[in-house]
């Protein structure tokens, strides 16, 4: 009669072990899951994270470009207003130089008038009439050069300084004549401004460029107007 073996002790062993490993496995798993979680949650977050900054820093552009579309508008008004502000202003510096010119003619006729009257034995009443008027309208439209020069300085405020600190042997009416030719005034305006015949003028100039030590070949005016 053949004699069992016990193997209940190779069983219990053999169950211990194979539920350790299974345990083991278990962990394992469990621990590979968890840090691929955490990685997954990491990368979501960051992912978020990265969203949120692109978000940040797109607002940011916008906002930057608006505020540079509004500085870009103002800059544009201001401009705009500037412009017209010097044209305004250089419209009425030209009307006041048309005034000018018109008491320069006033007071030329007055005076060819007050010639006639003297070579006259008897002077008409109508003539004297005719005088006192002339002088009354030289009056109402007396601006003078003072004036001129305070209109032109608020268009041009450097042109005196920058010509006699450059050109000291200018004199004042060296600088009203540049001022009048800033200003694009005809010759025989000038002349009547300045209370000289054109021809003067043309000899003012000449004087104007030995003065300011240029060469023959440059064009007065264009120089002049540059400053």
């Amino acid at each position: 009669m053949l004699m069992l073996i016990d193997n209940s002790d190779l069983i219990y062993q053999f169950t211990i072990l194979a539920i350790f490993s299974i345990a083991i496995i278990f962990f394992v798993a469990m621990y590979w899951y968890a840090q691929s979680l955490q990685s997954a949650i990491r990368d979501e977050e960051q992912t978020r994270q990265e969203l949120l900054v692109n978000s940040l820093e797109l607002d940011k552009s916008k906002l930057r470009n608006n505020i540079l579309e509004a500085e870009s508008a103002t800059s544009a008004e201001r401009t705009k207003r500037l412009e017209l502000e010097a044209t305004l202003h250089h419209n009425k510096l030209i009307s006041n130089s048309l005034f000018q010119s018109r008491q320069s003619e006033l007071l030329a006729e007055i005076e060819s008038m007050l010639i006639k009257a003297e070579d006259s034995v008897q002077v008409e009443k109508g003539e004297i009439g005719k005088i006192k008027q002339k002088l009354r309208e030289s009056l109402r439209m007396e601006e003078g050069w003072a004036s001129f020069r305070d209109q032109f300085l608020q268009i041009h405020p450097d042109f005196f300084s920058l010509l006699q600190r450059e050109y000291p042997r200018l004199t004042q009416n060296d600088l009203r004549h540049c001022a009048y030719i800033k200003m694009r005034l005809t010759t025989k305006e000038i002349a009547r401004l300045m209370g000289i015949n054109p021809s003067s003028v043309q000899i003012s100039r000449v004087r104007l460029k030995k003065k300011m030590a240029l060469a023959k070949e440059v064009d007065l005016i264009k120089f002049v107007a540059a400053y």
